[in-house]
């Protein structure tokens, strides 16, 4: 949380206020990030109460036990007993205490309530055990609410807090005041205020052994105004130069820091560290320069890591972080030249070197909890601060970020190794293993050349969120997605700053597999963690593996776009989505995450996509590649559905079968059409193709798809109604569409019935009376009759035979206009009508069905009202003679054959 706070406050200061601002901001976030996480992570002011009861319970109990040792009186009651309740090597407090043989401390006379009641930072965790079995435990150092936070700074002698605060801002008024008003002279001033402060650390220094938390408040107060003292003398009165001030600003601090750890006082020891980093700032000026400067930060560093391996201060180990790094890196922003480099790389490298070996030395005392801000920090701030130092100083050197990235990633693979030997460094050592893929990522990335800073971010907040959700902190992991939403968003920014030299291999590529990467990577843990962000999980963690298939699939269209000619893109991003898909279904089912199994619907959506590009291009599906492309996506994606399938993982089935068979019959159609006007033949011939393709798909499937266990028929209800369907309407229209066509067969002779128009023609007929007989049930239900549509179709196939018939054999136009004009052709269509009259007719009468016995009489209505109306004054007399006599003849047969409707031939007779 300390991380956080720190860089939300770095990030909103420094769009308020430039760099100075973002320090500000930097510091006040931190701040903020630490209560709110011990708001979290701690009992609150109740328990904190009762332990408090209970310890002064404790302490009015041991002077009765030392009183019946004594002899005075036996103490009846209870047995008390204190046991640690946490394996600390030491109390953080308290100074020497004294023991009695019994092994209890004796209280001080008259012990008041601030040391009867120790703060979090002097307190060790215990348990009070009683007889009855009844425990209760303090809270572990560094734990507690917001409410105990305030209760601890209002608590322990708020009147003695209240008084070092207010006399610290009374000397300042004083020392302001009377340089306004040149009241006494400046020395006397200045002696006056560090004589005070003396005092009051030398009064707290002996008041600690009786009065600890009072002693401890006056020895920080007198530190303070000692260096209110320096700072007036530096800055206000100019009475001593910046190499002076920087000494005796430094002596302040080390002092205090020595003095809290002989007195166990970490908040001592933080104030005394604090104005010992502060000192060169408060100096000013040069004080030596940066040598001078950083060689002074190892030192204090050096000590802080002394203390690490006797103390379990967390918070004077972020102390000495921030500063070290906040310091440095507004050093660098302002002074660092390239000339500069030999002297500052060694203490860049020897500061990530100090703050990577604490958590190590910490973790070797008690296992790290990564939940702790300062532990976050040090593990993953650590790089990323030492990242940006060394960013800046090798960034006009060749291959400088990627050795360096490499370098980084060989050691942590190392700590890695060594650390997930142990159990209780288990999480330290993951930490460390996820640092190591980071930094040999960025180290292969690096060495291509390129240096947009997004790549750091990206990777960073996948691993803010791996810990954010390991630990169950909503803000974290939050914070590590709006990361990389934002570090895409900078690299979409810089475009025009990238090198395109290799279009296959360059920044924006890489880029777009780095922020991909991170973004799959973010929504498996999303995945696997969902207990943690709760319901809303699984939303997050699909909407983060879209982020990542889509900046996944960008990548691979720009090095497509800018390495293959523009009409092989289409079919090389279809094969490239494919293989793509694939792998995700691989991968999905190995780590049991249905999400990623159903990327298979980007392919579904890249098929439909191709083809629309290949019909704008005027390309066909197999052009520039495709022969290759479209197989692999159809053996592809029914190889996945079929997976997801049995793993009860797909989506949309029902969508999914229809629509690929659909596309699939639409494009084979297309190439079948495209091959024939490639190989010569004539227009005709690519109209068949199209009827001989539809009649296929029907017959497959009606006829042979319940004997193919998948995908027919395992679906056969839906392939052969829903799916069927579309395809029967389509083979509809193919018939009258092809009623247009003249039929030029070239290089064959045309012949009715004997060419591919009337070939395909009578196919299609029989597969759609197959398809009425595979839809069974379906076909009652729905109350189309399939045989009624074909005996349409038929009847006007017969029609568009005879008009192509009158076509090549007379050289009529084959127009409408010029076709009915024709006498042959009323004539002809006079005789086909009758023979079809009188063939349904004669179907009615014996089948018994009234329907198409009525049909037919229709028909031969309409054929005589044609001949007494239009064909009497338009036929020649030849023409007239055969006409009359063949539709007379017609009427006869039938008049013999069917002369009324089924069901009346009793009544005729009787």
């Amino acid at each position: 949380m300390w991380f956080l706070g720190l860089l939300i406050g770095a990030a909103v200061g420094v769009t308020l206020g430039g760099f100075g601002g973002a320090l500000l901001g930097a510091v006040l976030g931190a701040v903020a990030g630490w209560q709110l996480a011990a708001a979290r992570e701690v009992p609150d002011a109740r328990r904190l109460s009762d332990i408090e009861d209970a310890i002064r319970k404790l302490h009015a109990r041991v002077r009765g036990l030392e009183e019946a040792a004594a002899g005075r009186a036996p103490v009846g009651g209870e047995h008390v007993a204190l046991t640690p309740a946490a394996a600390a090597p030491a109390p953080e407090s308290g100074g020497r205490a004294s023991t009695t043989p019994g092994g209890l401390a004796p209280p001080a006379e008259e012990p008041p309530a601030a040391a009867i009641a120790p703060t979090r930072e002097e307190a060790p965790a215990v348990a009070v055990t009683t007889a009855g079995g009844n425990a209760v435990a303090t809270g572990l150092p560094g734990m507690e609410t917001m409410a105990a936070w305030w209760q601890r700074m209002l608590g322990g002698n708020l009147v003695a807090k209240l008084g070092v605060v207010t006399l610290f801002f009374g000397v300042g008024f004083l020392l302001k005041y009377a340089y306004d008003n040149a009241w006494l002279p400046v020395p006397v001033r200045l002696a006056g205020v560090a004589a005070l402060g003396g005092a009051m650390a030398v009064a707290g220094w002996r008041l600690t052994a009786a009065r600890r938390l009072y002693g401890l408040i006056l020895e920080g107060g007198g530190a303070g105004l000692v260096y209110l003292d320096v700072f007036f003398a530096l800055r206000n009165y100019a009475l001593i130069d910046h190499t002076l001030g920087f000494a005796l600003f430094a002596v302040l601090g080390v002092a205090t820091t020595v003095v809290a750890l002989r007195q166990d006082a970490k908040v001592l020891a933080v104030l005394g560290l604090s104005g010992a980093f502060l000192a060169p700032v408060l100096a000013g000026g040069e004080a030596g320069g940066h040598v001078t400067l950083f060689s002074y930060y190892a030192l204090l560093n050096g000590c802080i890591l002394a203390v690490s391996w006797f103390k379990a201060w967390r918070d004077l180990n972020l102390a000495g972080f921030i500063f070290t790094f906040v310091v440095g890196l507004a050093w660098g922003a302002d002074r660092y030249r390239p000339e500069h480099f030999a002297t500052v790389e060694p203490f860049v490298v020897a500061f990530f070197a100090i703050y990577l070996v604490i958590p190590i030395l910490f973790a070797q005392r008690q296992p790290p909890r990564l939940k702790g801000a300062v532990d976050g920090m040090l593990v993953f701030g650590t790089p990323l601060a030492a990242g940006f130092m060394q960013a800046a100083l090798v960034r006009n050197m060749p291959y400088g970020l990627a050795w360096s990235a490499g370098g980084a990633a060989l050691l942590y693979a190392g700590l890695a190794l060594a650390t997930l030997r142990h159990e209780t460094l288990r999480v330290l050592g993951e930490a460390y293993a996820a640092l190591a893929v980071v930094f040999f990522t960025l180290a292969l990335f690096f060495a291509l050349d390129a240096y947009p800073t997004f790549a750091l971010w990206t990777l960073e907040g996948a691993a803010v969120t791996w810990v954010g959700l390991r630990q169950g902190r909503r803000l974290a992991w939050l914070f590590g997605v709006l990361l990389q939403f934002v570090a895409a968003f900078y690299f979409l920014v810089k475009y025009e700053s990238y090198d395109f030299a290799n279009p296959w291999v360059n920044d924006f590529v890489i880029g777009c597999a780095l922020i991909a990467a991170a973004g799959l990577l973010t929504s498996w843990l999303m995945h696997k963690h969902r207990e943690v962000p709760g319901a809303a999980a699984e939303v997050i963690a699909v909407l983060l593996l879209a982020w990542g298939c889509g900046w996944w699939l960008f990548g691979g269209w720009h090095a497509l776009a800018d390495g293959l000619p523009r009409r092989e893109v289409a079919t090389a991003m279809l094969l490239y989505v494919s293989l793509s898909c694939a792998v995700a279904e691989r991968v999905g089912a190995w780590l049991a995450w249905p999400a990623l199994r159903r990327v298979e619907l980007v392919l579904a959506l890249a098929l439909a996509l191709t083809a629309v590009s290949q019909l704008g291009s005027r390309d066909h599906p197999f052009a520039h590649w495709g022969w290759i492309a479209w197989p692999a996506a159809a053996a592809a994606f029914y190889w996945m559905l079929a997976r997801q399938e049995r793993a009860a993982v797909a989506l949309g089935v029902p969508a999914q079968h229809a629509g690929a068979l659909w596309l699939f019959g639409l494009l084979a159609g297309w190439e079948l059409s495209w091959r024939l006007y490639d190989l010569g033949f004539a227009r005709s011939w690519r109209t068949a193709g199209w009827g001989l393709v539809a009649a296929f798909v029907l017959g497959l499937v009606s006829r042979f798809g319940a004997r193919i266990s998948w995908p027919f028929a395992a679906h056969f209800a839906l392939y052969r109604g829903v799916v069927l369907a579309p395809v029967a309407v389509f083979a509809a229209l193919w018939s009258l569409y092809a009623v247009t066509d003249p039929a030029y067969v070239s290089p064959l002779p045309y012949v009715p019935l004997a060419n591919p128009l009337d070939g395909a023609q009578l196919l299609l007929f029989v597969v759609l009376k197959t398809w009425d007989g595979a839809r069974g049930e379906p076909r009652a239900r729905s109350g189309f009759d399939v045989n009624a549509l074909i005996a349409v179709l038929a009847f006007i196939w017969l029609n568009s035979m005879v008009l192509r018939s009158v076509h090549h054999w007379t050289a009529t136009a084959y127009t409408l206009p010029a076709l009915l004009d024709s006498v042959l052709v009323q004539a002809a269509l006079s005789l086909v009508w009758t023979v079809t009259a009188l063939v349904v007719m004669a179907y009615g009468a014996r089948a018994a069905r009234r329907r198409p016995w009525i049909a037919g009489a229709g028909l031969l209505a309409v054929v005589v009202a044609k001949l007494f109306i239009f064909d009497l004054a338009s036929l020649g007399t030849i023409e007239r003679i055969v006409t009359f006599i063949g539709v007379g003849v017609g009427l006869l047969v039938i008049g013999y054959v069917a002369p009324v409707p089924p069901g009346e031939q009793e009544r005729e007779s009787g």
